[in-house]
């Protein structure tokens, strides 16, 4: 008890000096940091997942091709889950002398679980959310089909045996999806009446879905069930695998927060190593003082080490408190791009900040410690005395195990992780290496140069600490480094976005245009001034067999229940690589090639281990042939616009029927436009998919603003880590500026040689970090988000530049003490 008390006192007495400043600023913000950042990324993400889920209808939807044995869904029964059915399929709808092929969907009591459907009064006009389904007789209308059909609300339509009233146009349906090349005009009425119609007997294609919300917990373990009992044509839809678009920038975006996250607790554990190695530096006459009145090595690490318990659980406590108010602050700023009701935050960032503040302030403290406890008692009457070294690579190699496990158990993500840890330790070993050899080459020049005094005697300075040199440019040069990388990032992956879906992105697709249409359709188009997309043939087929084995047999296991290998897949022809498409293997054929060849979609070709040379057979209409696969691309699936697993040249589809597609962009208050196309041609399909692009919108939009809050957090953490660096030397810069003073160096001098010694410092520390971030980048572009890489030249300019002035600056702020306080005050608060 006794040793708590005093442990106490010495901690109270070590923070009213400031000796712990810079380990208080360091703790408190990798705790604040962890804690608001958690905080944060758990609520967005709840919230952004909601909203994804809208574009489905459910948190899990289960569709299947046939109706669903009720021993299946009995799997569901003892779980707190919502539930409905929607069954869909097409069909031709009647009304008079008119017909239509429309979708026809039949929904529950409870659709949609997720999101909404809106209905109006009016064709094209503003349409309401409602919470109820088409009543008993009714049904529900697209816009389109008032015009398709020449009707009016309160006419009947028949479907099959049955006759309705039609009572609401259709305006909104959050969860539409599906083809986009055979997506006809949908049709709504409810579940209870589809026996009535008889529409559906053997041989229809038909599709039911059976959907599902409730916990995340409860939606996994109903995915845990239901997985194993799958048949081949069932398969389980959440918004990752329902919208692959959506998914890839949700995945980017997580990626990006963790990162963050990642990086702002190792930058606090470069801060607190640097500050405890000083800390314990300043101890050693107490300690040897300690050691000369009996206290044991044992005694002396245990009274520091519940120090620094003491300290990190008061910083818990108040980092936790200050995360959490940045965490409502940002929730603040966010706004109106949140619903009114969120997520409440769990425990699991404040747990996630006390394990942080612990591993980190032991890992990194522990090596310094265990040479404070060294600290001979005969350094009471010599003190140039130094505590023995220690195997501190053992125990920093123990401390980076440590930061390695905090950043899997905050992130579940090994790859990020190691990716992470291994790209700070390898580029600081490398270049700490290159870093020795190359400072000391630069310094030794610089001295033989004829360069201004102030430049010559700080470079000599820097020579006569080399060691310490490279351990405080390699500090500042790595934080510089993750400083640029997390901007870096943010820029890019916006950049990304933006370019993924442009302010006009298509929000309209024509399906179905016959051939002799083409020409009129486009006139129509470039008469309204609406830009739109290229045409494209669509022909419907099968991919039947890769190397004259059937292709089924000649997959995988796990790529056996590909979707693309149980459907019809929609192919097209083009003599140009389509502009969104980007070649990665083989080449593209010329203009009016003969030969039987196919460019595959790259993610295709990868899970199905299709590569360059492989001979496909595919089936269109009964008819078989085979093409040899001579290019891959990459294609942009989050961009909206037309896009195919296979492109062939033009003779190899010459001979099939084809019907056409194409996409356009029609600016707000045009609607007449699209009345007036309807009209004109009648068998084409147009799809409204405005609305849901602005939802994806609104989900970026959220995602981007979460970014630029994190990036803020990171900033501050690597703010900490510069000062810590610096102030790291201020001791024995403040003694020998004492002595300059006292020997009649005038204040100026020695002011203009500080800075001019931490803006090489800074210069050095610059080229350090824009070295280390083109290897990182590289690997993170490659392997984490995709993402294309490119040399970033810009930034071997900006940051040794940025650095020369930023640590200047700082470290002038730091040590401006030198200059403005006695020199005989300095001796004696250093004696």
């Amino acid at each position: 008890m006794k040793q708590v008390l005093l442990s106490l006192r010495l901690l109270l007495r070590d923070i009213r000096s400031g000796e712990l400043n810079v380990i208080i600023a360091a703790l408190l913000v990798a705790i604040a940091t962890v804690v608001a950042i958690n905080s944060i990324t758990e609520r967005l993400e709840k919230v952004m997942s909601r909203q994804a889920t809208e574009l489905l209808g459910a948190d899990l939807v289960l569709r299947s091709a046939y109706p669903a044995k009720d021993s299946l869904l009995a799997l569901a029964k003892d779980l707190p889950l919502k539930r409905a059915e929607t069954v869909t399929f097409p069909s031709v709808v009647v009304v008079n002398d008119n017909f239509q092929l429309a979708a026809v969907k039949a929904v529950s009591e409870g659709y949609p679980l997720r999101g909404e459907l809106r209905v109006g009064q009016q064709v094209y006009g503003p349409g309401k959310k409602t919470q109820t389904i088409p009543a008993e007789g009714e049904v529900w209308l697209e816009p389109r089909l008032f015009g398709l059909l020449n009707i009016k609300l309160g006419d009947t339509l028949s479907i099959g045996d049955a006759n309705f009233k039609v009572t609401k146009v259709l305006t909104y349906e959050s969860d539409r999806s599906g083809d986009f090349y055979t997506l006809s005009p949908r049709v709504l009425f409810n579940l209870k009446f589809l026996p009535e119609t008889k529409v559906i007997q053997p041989g229809s294609r038909v599709a039911y879905f059976y959907l599902f919300s409730g916990s995340p917990e409860h939606i996994e373990q109903l995915k845990e069930r239901l997985t194993p009992k799958l048949q081949p044509s069932q398969r389980l839809l959440d918004v990752k695998a329902s919208r692959p678009g959506l998914r890839n920038a949700l995945e980017r975006a997580e990626r990006y927060l963790r990162l963050a996250g990642l990086i702002a607790l190792a930058l606090a554990g470069v801060a607190i190593a640097v500050g405890v190695q000083r800390y314990a530096q300043r101890h050693y006459d107490a300690v040897a003082i300690m050691r000369a009145l009996g206290y044991t090595q044992a005694a002396v690490l245990q009274l520091h080490m519940l120090q620094l318990v003491f300290l990190v659980c008061g910083a818990w406590f108040i980092g936790s408190i200050l995360g959490l108010v940045i965490h409502q602050g940002v929730i603040l700023i966010l706004g109106e791009l949140l619903p009114p009701s969120l997520p409440p935050v769990g425990w699991q960032p404040w747990g996630i900040g006390l394990f942080a503040g612990l591993g980190v302030m032991l890992g990194f403290a522990l090596p310094s410690l265990l040479q404070l406890k060294q600290v001979p008692p005969l350094r009471v009457l010599r003190r140039d005395l130094l505590p023995p070294s220690i195997r501190s690579q053992l125990w920093y190699s123990v401390a980076l195990i440590t930061l390695g496990l905090l950043m899997w158990w905050i992130t579940q993500d090994w790859v990020l992780a190691v990716a992470v840890l291994l790209g700070m330790l390898g580029s600081g070993f490398v270049l700490s290496m290159l870093l020795l050899i190359a400072i000391r080459l630069l310094l030794q020049r610089l001295q033989q140069q004829k360069l201004p005094l102030l430049l010559r005697f700080a470079s000599r300075r820097l020579l006569r600490h080399l060691r310490f040199v490279v351990g405080q440019v390699l500090a500042l040069g790595l934080t510089l480094m993750v400083m640029a990388l997390i901007f870096l990032l943010r820029t890019d992956l916006l950049s990304d976005w933006q370019k993924q879906l442009p302010i006009e992105a298509p929000n309209y697709f024509a399906l179905n245009i016959m051939s002799d249409q083409v020409p009129e359709l486009l006139q129509q188009l470039t008469q309204g001034q609406i830009n739109r997309s290229a045409v494209y043939p669509i022909i419907r087929g099968r991919l039947q067999a890769l190397n004259e084995v059937p292709i089924k047999q000649a997959v995988t296991k796990e790529a056996q229940d590909n979707n693309a290998l149980r459907r019809e897949l929609n192919f097209t022809w083009s003599d140009e690589l389509p502009a969104d498409n980007k070649l990665v293997a083989g080449r593209w054929w010329s203009k009016g090639a003969n030969s039987s060849e196919v460019s595959i979609e790259s993610q295709l070709a990868k899970k199905l281990g299709i590569t360059l040379g492989d001979q496909l057979m595919f089936n269109i209409t009964g008819q078989a042939f085979t093409v040899k696969v001579t290019s891959i691309r990459e294609v942009t699936w989050e961009s909206f616009k037309p896009n195919f697993y296979f492109i062939f040249p033009k003779k190899v589809l010459d001979e099939y029927a084809a019907t056409n597609l194409l996409s356009f962009y029609l600016p707000p208050g045009q609607e007449r436009f699209i009345i007036d196309l309807i009209k004109r041609f009648p068998s084409v399909t147009l799809l409204d998919i405005d609305l849901v692009i602005r939802q994806v919108r609104q989900i970026l939009a959220q995602v981007t603003l979460a970014i630029e809050c994190v990036l803020g957090f990171v900033l501050a953490a690597a703010l900490a880590v510069l000062a810590a660096a610096i102030a790291s030397s201020r001791d024995e810069r403040l003694q020998e500026a004492v002595i300059l003073r006292a020997l009649g160096a005038e204040t100026v001098r020695i002011r203009r040689t500080i800075i001019t010694e931490f803006a090489l410092l800074g210069a050095l520390a610059g080229v350090l970090g824009v070295v280390g971030l083109e290897l990182i980048t590289w690997f993170l572009y490659e392997q984490v988000f995709n993402l294309v890489f490119s040399l970033h030249i810009q930034y071997w300019f900006i940051l040794p530049i940025s650095g020369t002035c930023l640590i200047g600056a700082i470290g002038w702020l730091t040590t401006r003490q030198v200059t403005t306080v006695s020199p005989m005050k300095l001796l004696t608060s250093s004696g």
